[in-house]
């Protein structure tokens, strides 16, 4: 059977204008696990990363995301791939879902933005780390950009990966 948290926290350090939520799932099938979010979302974003587990398989391990679903009842399904494509049971995966939207210090308490983008670049080395280049709608110093690839259109190895100014670099202030 498959679980996950059914009471996702609302930390108190979060700030005020956030609606956002922080959810850990046990992924105990090698398949979706739906994960109901415990506030209404218009346009969710969801990140999900697997804890580090040294029972798990020595493989890298990642998160898939499909069909989030906005609105009262809303929810999101979560699963654990290896880099060949394989599912995984028997992990922890830590979750952050926010609704979309550009946050301000002065409105909501702190500084980020949240977007869902869609890709049509599907980037390699052999393909020069190209890329797609991104704007920032707040200025930021020195910006930790995260992401996640939200599909289940086929089991090959997908990551997001951001860059600054070359795919060495991190991300910087210029988006």
């Amino acid at each position: 059977t498959a679980s996950a948290s059914q009471t996702p926290s609302h930390s108190p350090s979060m700030a005020p204008g956030l609606r956002a939520e922080l959810h850990r799932v046990e992924v105990d099938t090698a398949d979706f696990v739906t994960v109901p979010f415990g506030i209404t979302f218009d346009h969710p974003v969801v990140v999900c990363s697997v804890e580090t587990d040294s029972t798990l398989d020595s493989q890298p391990l990642f998160t898939r995301i499909a069909n989030c679903i906005a609105g009262p009842g809303g929810s999101f399904d979560v699963r654990v791939s290896t880099s060949d494509g394989s599912s995984v049971a028997g992990a922890t995966v830590r979750c952050f879902a926010v609704e979309e939207g550009v946050y301000t210090e002065a409105e909501d308490g702190i500084k980020m933005e949240v977007h869902k983008y869609t890709s049509s670049v599907v980037d390699s080395k052999a393909a020069g780390y190209v890329g797609t280049v991104q704007t920032y709608s707040n200025s930021y110093t020195s910006p930790v950009v995260v992401g996640q690839v939200t599909t289940s259109n086929d089991d090959l190895f997908q990551v997001f990966w951001s860059s600054g100014s070359n795919h060495r670099s991190p991300a910087d202030a210029s988006g």
